[in-house]
Order: structure tokens, then C-alpha cells, then sequence
């Protein structure tokens, strides 16, 4: 688990706590799949293109709901209907997507967040991505 802080009090008095300047945090904030995957495809890119200093990027393989996704929880026949569903769409896209990018020496980042991740491959995807 990383926990980071904005109050550099509390990480000054515990050096297991990390300032939240250390992660670069990005998320698609779609509920769209394919918005979702295009966004982490840009961050790779980006990532790839600009190497670290002294920062931890963070891949975040996660749908975000929105308005709509809460109306269509209302209609049965609509579908995501929550964040299991949305995760339960993107998740098993994980794997071969990091392949793909790490067969082109695409960076991934440094931390891969998922919902829900045992609808997914993502401690194989790290594996891969540690290998590289």
C-alpha cells in the first residue's frame, strides 16, 4: 500500500509516508471503455517520451462512473450498471494491451491501478512489466 500526504507534517514524522507530489496520478474519468483505454494509451506514450525524476507514474486501468452510468443502473436493460460491471468490461482488455505496448518498449508506469482486479490479469501484467 502507498499512502501519500499534501501535509508534509505528517510524512516529516513518518518516513513511511510518501509526499503526494511523488505519483503522477492519471485517470480517464469515463465510464467509456474505449475513452478509457485511447486515455492510457496517450499516458504511455507520454510516459514512455518523458522519463522520471524523482516521480512514480501511475497507470490507471479504471472506468469512472458517471451521471449516466448511475441513470442506467435504474434501467434493467441498460448495461454497465455499476463499477463491477465497468471494471468486469475493461479488465480483461489489461493483459494484451501491456503486452502490446511492452512489445513496442512502451513504459507503463510505475504503479497499475485497477478496480476489481480479480476480473483481470494485472499481478500478470506486473510480472510482464517487471521483466522488461
Amino acid at each position: 500500500m502507498i499512502v501519500t500526504f499534501e501535509d508534509g507534517g505528517w510524512v516529516d514524522r513518518e518516513p513511511s509516508l510518501w509526499y503526494n507530489r511523488i505519483l503522477v496520478n492519471t485517470y480517464a474519468n469515463s465510464d467509456n471503455i474505449d475513452r478509457v483505454v485511447q486515455y492510457n494509451n496517450e499516458q504511455v506514450d507520454w510516459f514512455t517520451n518523458n522519463p522520471p525524476h524523482e516521480q512514480i507514474y501511475k497507470l490507471s486501468w479504471t472506468a469512472t462512473p458517471q451521471t449516466d452510468t448511475i441513470t442506467k443502473s435504474l434501467m434493467p436493460w441498460k448495461k454497465p450498471k455499476n463499477m463491477v460491471e465497468l471494471a468486469g468490461s475493461l479488465n480483461p482488455k489489461l493483459r494484451g494491451w501491456a503486452e502490446e505496448k511492452l512489445r513496442a518498449n512502451k513504459r507503463l508506469g510505475g504503479v497499475i491501478k485497477v478496480d476489481y482486479y480479480t476480473q483481470g490479469e494485472v499481478v500478470e501484467v506486473a510480472i510482464l512489466a517487471n521483466q522488461k
